[in-house]
């Protein structure tokens, strides 16, 4: 049988939390819950059978074993989008999270609406933190690599990749960087690994923090060329970790 639609796996061992989560996605037309698991242990077996579209997990599982496993589901499976929903913010946690390969960190109090557009953007290429998560994220790369004001040009970076930088800020995936710039996806996807090499960074949510956090995401020019006009909205960052091929 062909499953069609998002499919995404649950990991969380509290049966309300996950009786809930299920209520709300298997109510939603193109999203189809392929399983669900109480442990990290679990997660990766079920993620070697069925390699979803996305994987929601809550990084306080009683095992103790979540960023271990989304270690693990990210070597076995690049293209699952490693979405972590918890109890109470972790600023140390989220970081390890997103270090690990998760491309998204929120809470469990958010909306019904906020989880399923979480899941569509990450299965379409994006990411989604909690903003106080996003703002950790990009202080602790600044005070790592040393980015200031006129970091990326000392770091290197081209007029195309500063371009290109610019409009990852604003939370586009490679198909739609590449329409607004009138380039192919596979050019896109070359600058970008350029981008992450010089930058000192492992993917694209954290490039794009950099970005926004010194400023270099000017307002987009409202001229129908690109699928989004708008300005990310505050928990939206950007795309998942590439393997894109260096230039």
């Amino acid at each position: 049988m062909i499953v069609t639609g998002i499919r995404v796996l649950i990991c969380d061992d509290s049966s309300l939390v996950r009786r809930g989560v299920e209520a709300v996605l298997g109510a939603t037309p193109g999203i189809v819950l392929v399983g669900v698991v109480e442990s990290g242990q679990a997660l990766v077996a079920e993620v070697r059978r069925l390699c979803p579209d996305v994987v929601l997990i809550d990084p306080t599982i009683r095992a103790n074993d979540a960023l271990e496993a989304i270690r693990a589901v990210h070597d076995e499976c690049p293209e699952a989008n490693i979405l972590v929903i918890t109890r109470e913010l972790d600023l140390s946690q989220a970081l390890q999270a997103i270090e690990a390969g998760a491309v998204g960190y929120l809470l469990k109090d958010i909306a019904p609406a906020e989880l399923v557009e979480a899941v569509r953007r990450v299965a379409a290429g994006g990411s989604m933190f909690d903003p106080v998560v996003a703002r950790h994220v990009v202080v602790h790369r600044v005070h790592r690599n040393g980015h200031g004001s006129d970091g990326f040009k000392a770091k290197g970076l081209t007029p195309r990749e500063l371009e290109i930088l610019s409009v990852l800020a604003h939370g586009m995936a490679d198909r739609e960087i590449a329409t607004r710039l009138y380039l192919s996806e596979a050019t896109v996807k070359t600058h970008l690994k350029a981008i992450y090499r010089k930058l000192g960074v492992r993917n694209r949510a954290q490039a794009a923090a950099l970005a926004a956090a010194h400023g270099l995401h000017p307002a987009l020019p409202s001229d129908g060329r690109g699928p989004s006009q708008d300005a990310p909205r505050p928990r939206l960052s950007t795309g998942p970790p590439t393997d894109d091929p260096a230039r």
